[in-house]
């Protein structure tokens, strides 16, 4: 009995046998290698199936000239890959890695400063929105950074202010009076609480030169005596920016009128406290790089009361 050609991939079956008692794939069997398509050579009489597939699967020699064995199959090499070949990739991982990390890093800052500047602005647009709503005015109020000078009553809020991450960073808003308050009299409360900008981003230090104002870039901050830090405690000398009942900028300094914008600069950077006598005595705020606080306006029209970012064009 004659077997029909069997796929070389395929063993032969212990159980399996035809109807003369041989097994499959025995001399009765006519074996085609059809992989690729080549035939092979029928087994030598007298050597069983097994013993045939056997010999195939363990030959690794080639054909002259081919890439088939002796009984024309096609020889597969194991896929693999090298020690040389994986520290070259490694190198390579490591070489693009090391080149984009300052670009990553550089689009990080980029996200905090985006991110500190969409906050403060949103906090400028509520102040004046509250101020026109309640017909009142509505104070930006900063955290002084001389606070650490300020005799100011114990307890959890004050020694928050006092840390480092307070320090050039924080600020509030203020209201004289809101909707509902007898009229004519002043009813002083913080609308939110003490917040801060976020990590790696800070006030310039040019924002609270309490020397005097400049005409050219339109800082620092005016100082006023408010409630610090909450609207029950005393008066201090505090920085600020306040919006009046029209939503227009308001400057207790101011005898005439003129609506004056206001430049507030936030800048890549942070704070080191400075020890005397083993206590937090003061604050060193430094830019990283120097200078970058210019490149990160907030300007406030005077008028209009609206603050948008301004960035110096290139030349």
């Amino acid at each position: 009995m004659q077997a029909s050609s069997i796929h070389p991939g395929l063993k032969p079956s212990a159980a399996s046998r035809h109807g003369d008692g041989t097994r499959a794939g025995s001399i009765s069997a006519e074996i085609v290698a059809v992989r690729g398509g080549y035939p092979g050579p029928r087994p030598v009489p007298g050597r069983s199936g097994d013993e045939f597939l056997r010999a195939r699967a363990g030959s690794d020699t080639l054909r002259p000239g081919t890439d088939r064995g002796p009984y024309g199959l096609r020889l597969r090499r194991a896929g693999g890959f090298t020690l040389w070949e994986m520290l070259i990739v490694i190198g390579i991982i490591g070489a693009l890695t090391a080149i984009s990390m300052p670009a990553i890093q550089n689009l990080r800052k980029t996200n905090v400063m985006g991110d500190a500047t969409r906050q403060f602005l949103d906090d400028l647009a509520y102040a004046r929105l509250r101020a026109i709503k309640d017909r009142t005015t509505v104070h930006v109020v900063f955290v002084p950074t001389n606070i650490l000078t300020f005799n100011l009553a114990p307890g959890p809020l004050t020694d928050r202010l006092r840390r480092i991450s307070s320090a050039y960073s924080g600020y509030a808003l203020f209201a004289e009076r809101t909707a509902g308050d007898q009229p004519g009299r002043p009813f002083f409360r913080y609308l939110t609480d003490w917040k801060t900008l976020p990590k790696g981003v800070i006030f310039a230090p040019a924002n609270y030169d309490a020397s005097g104002f400049s005409a050219t870039n339109y800082v620092p901050l005016e100082y006023i005596q408010l409630p610090f830090p909450t609207s029950l405690d005393p008066d201090q000398r505090l920085p600020h920016v306040a919006f009046d009942a029209q939503g227009s900028l308001v400057y207790e300094s101011e005898r005439t009128r003129w609506f004056r914008p206001q430049n507030i600069y936030l800048a890549s950077g942070g704070v080191e406290g400075a020890a005397a006598g083993g206590q937090l005595a003061g604050f060193r705020p430094s830019e990283q790089p120097p200078g970058n606080g210019a490149n990160n306006m907030v300007h406030i029209d005077g008028f209009t009361g609206r603050a948008r970012l301004q960035r110096p064009e290139i030349q």
